[in-house]
């Protein structure tokens, strides 16, 4: 943190581009680049930077990653219940090809991180590969 503090102050009090920066500090100007951006979009200048401890300003600067399953789940969610909106109109056959698909979303959206087992079926660890239990140990 106090790399980042430093590339700000140089940066932002002294008025030195990227690439003088980079060469005080020894690093790359794109990573004062970065640092400096970070700092913009979290609002943290010279002044604020200095007033934080190294805690406080990581967590102002790299903000938690957004969970990206919450959206795939809503994404599958919608698309599966468009398809069962119209599979009244589609045929006995297409209904019976899309039937496996189906029910693997239908367990991709009951699943969850922590339970092994939802609604009596095992965790979908593998499209592919239904069958899988563990894919770590590749147990099947």
């Amino acid at each position: 943190m106090r790399r980042i503090r430093e590339a700000l102050r140089l940066h932002l009090q002294a008025v030195l581009s990227y690439s003088e920066v980079g060469r005080a500090l020894k690093f790359s100007k794109s990573a004062v680049g970065k640092y400096v951006s970070l700092a913009k979009v979290a609002g943290v200048d010279c002044a604020v930077a200095d007033g934080l401890d190294d805690a406080e300003l990581e967590s102002r600067l790299y903000r938690p990653a957004v969970p990206r399953a919450k959206r795939q789940r809503t994404i599958v969610g919608r698309l599966q219940r468009e398809i069962d909106r119209k599979v009244s109109a589609i045929g006995q056959a297409v209904r019976e090809a899309l039937a496996e698909t189906l029910n693997k979303a239908r367990r991709i959206v009951s699943q969850s991180a922590q339970r092994k087992v939802a609604d009596g079926q095992s965790k979908l660890y593998a499209w592919h590969a239904p069958e899988v239990d563990c894919i770590s140990k590749g147990k099947a």
